[in-house]
């Protein structure tokens, strides 16, 4: 995937509509069957959650190969990017925003009251390096990210009644949110870019910028020239929104893509590659390269138009 400052051409996708699951005959991506080769890479049966999300293209599934391009024009342009590398949250909208959907959680459950929210992950998510992904991401990042006082103001989605939510820990794959008060509006906003910090910070990555996890923190912060802990944290793990997102080119991701050449000063190119982790396939076992939002809908090509690598 690249995009280009100075490049003319669009980015052509359309949509995906969920469906169900299909058998274990997946496909492997050409540019990565060197690696799984070579032992670089495991088979993607083994990269691939045990029921990934199938998707259906509108006119015909994608081929293998190519490039994408399209312009950016500064620093203001992160929106830009946010908005076509998705945010993969525990819930999205579907594709007519009719209904609410499982994304990376598996499944979803709402108390009555709006005051309990229950989300399962699916089984088998990895990070892009392979790491596997758990509630224990989950739990870092609400815990010792959006909760911490020491990394700024607690968002107001996670706030019902003036109480901060509760997270608990039921599994290795499945967490609670639990509020005061009723919450109607908590579901929407995990829907919403934002909504993806609760599955966003690789604890595995993230935890040794961060004060609570590592004892030598502000000696690291020091060497790389930051003034303090929260300042380095936010260079490595930047939040959803910020252009410290696309900037470091080894934090892992959720994103159908991964960064190559960074976002950053005088960047006159963005590069993107495939994320051979990521959890989607197709209706003919093809792993997608990249997630299909709302809306998103450019005709004759499906929303996986060039699965590359």
């Amino acid at each position: 995937m690249l995009f280009n400052r100075y490049a003319t051409g669009i980015f052509a996708v359309s949509l995906f509509a969920a469906s169900g699951a299909i058998g274990q005959d997946y496909k492997e991506a050409p540019q990565l069957l060197k690696k799984v080769e070579e032992n670089q890479l495991p088979p993607v049966a083994e990269r691939l959650p045990v029921r990934p999300e199938v998707v259906t293209p509108i006119d015909s599934v994608g081929r293998y190969g190519g490039s994408l391009k399209s312009g950016i024009i500064g620093a203001s342009d992160q929106s830009f990017l946010l908005r076509w590398i998705g945010a993969q949250g525990f819930v999205r909208r579907s594709t007519n925003f009719d209904e609410i959907v499982p994304n990376l959680a598996e499944t979803y459950q709402v108390s009555d009251d709006n005051r309990l929210f229950t989300f399962t992950l699916r089984e088998g998510l990895h990070w892009s390096d392979g790491t596997p992904m758990t509630t224990e991401d989950v739990r870092f990042a609400m815990e010792d990210v959006m909760l911490n006082s020491d990394l700024g103001a607690i968002e107001s989605r996670y706030v019902a009644g003036g109480t901060p939510v509760r997270v608990e820990i039921v599994d290795d794959r499945t967490v609670t949110f639990t509020f005061d008060q009723p919450n109607a509006m908590f579901l929407i906003e995990m829907t919403r870019w934002e909504g993806q910090s609760p599955v966003y910070y690789p604890k595995h990555y993230c935890s040794q910028f961060h004060a609570d996890h590592n004892p030598d923190v502000m000696t690291l912060a020091a060497q790389g020239g930051y003034a303090d802990w929260q300042s380095l944290f936010a260079a490595k793990c930047g939040g959803v929104r910020t252009a410290a997102r696309f900037m470091n080119i080894e934090r892992p991701v959720m994103d159908p893509w991964v960064i190559t050449a960074p976002y950053n000063g005088g960047a006159t190119r963005v590069t993107y590659a495939r994320n051979p982790y990521f959890w989607q396939v197709d209706t003919e076992g093809n792993q997608p390269m990249r997630g299909c939002r709302p809306l998103q809908k450019c005709r004759p090509r499906p929303c996986d138009p060039r699965p590359e690598g």
